[in-house]
């Protein structure tokens, strides 16, 4: 009798522990093995939707979340200016060591040939792919492009590690860079941030854009109506019978497209869709 209590004695005391148990761990940096204090820090059960725990590291980067039950569980570890990380957990384990790597910070100044700063110059980061055209965050955030300070400064930050390009515009539609959106306003943004680049060496300003973007035709015009609207328009010959075009004003939330077909040497399709007008046109060419 005394032996079966014993053995239940010992279960429970071993139940207790497994619901008493938690996760803690300690966050660092990655580069530098400094401990990071502020780190919000989110563990939540999966298949739950409320989280388990939500707290943030000590000034030794330490954290502990005690009392959960047994399970599988998911911890986000975040922090201003470093990448975040998420760690799935198969079960309750021992002490955890999560490494942040920091995120890049590029400063500098915007001044014209005579050195003094350009106001109202607007600064962007752009990322180097390793193989392709330079394009813009199709989405940037707070970090990845800002107006200079008054003696012309910039700050860039919240950068993930890698290559970038600065590219300065002055003067453009930075409203229309913030509300394009989409595969179509990732396209028009770079091709308008590379035209006020200047990037390049030994060629014209249109080589230099459409050799930086990979585009075959790149115009900036003024509209036919009253309000004398910019519109750019950028083009890509992507075989030798197909032709893709996208224009825009800068002023409009949406713009048009244009396919073209070049059925033979004087016979042309053209179709075009656009918020205005959708049409298709078909064009034939002599000479006399």
């Amino acid at each position: 009798m005394m032996s079966r209590q014993l053995r239940l004695a010992a279960l429970f005391l071993a139940a207790a522990g497994i619901l008493a148990a938690g996760i803690e761990g300690r966050v660092v940096e990655d580069h530098t093995g400094n401990p990071l204090a502020s780190v919000e820090v989110r563990i939540a059960k999966i298949g739950q939707r409320t989280l388990a725990a939500h707290l943030e590291t000590d000034s030794s980067g330490q954290f502990r979340a005690p009392n959960l039950a047994p399970g599988e569980y998911r911890v986000d570890a975040a922090k201003p200016n470093f990448i975040g990380a998420t760690l799935r957990l198969a079960a309750l384990p021992g002490p955890l060591t999560i490494r942040l790597v920091r995120c890049a910070v590029i400063t500098g100044q915007v001044l014209d040939s005579q050195g003094q700063p350009v106001l109202g110059a607007t600064v962007y980061a752009m990322p180097k792919p390793p193989e392709g055209p330079l394009m813009p965050y199709s989405q940037p955030t707070p970090g990845t492009y800002t107006r200079v300070g008054e003696r012309g400064q910039y700050r860039l930050h919240n950068l993930p590690p890698g290559e970038y390009a600065v590219v300065t515009s002055y003067g453009a539609s930075t409203a229309a860079f913030g509300s394009s959106g989409g595969a179509e306003g990732a396209l028009l943004q770079s091709a308008l941030l590379a035209l006020v680049s200047g990037s390049g060496e030994g060629s014209s300003p249109t080589e230099k854009l459409t050799g930086l973007v990979g585009l075959d035709e790149l115009s900036v015009r003024k509209g036919d109506t009253d309000t004398k609207e910019t519109i750019v328009s950028i083009g890509k010959q992507i075989s030798q019978r197909w032709y893709v075009g996208y224009e825009r004003s800068l002023n409009a939330t949406a713009g048009s497209w244009q396919l073209v077909y070049k059925l033979a040497k004087s016979f042309t399709i053209r179709g075009q869709a656009g918020v205005d007008e959708n049409a298709i046109d078909f064009i034939w060419t002599w000479r006399w």
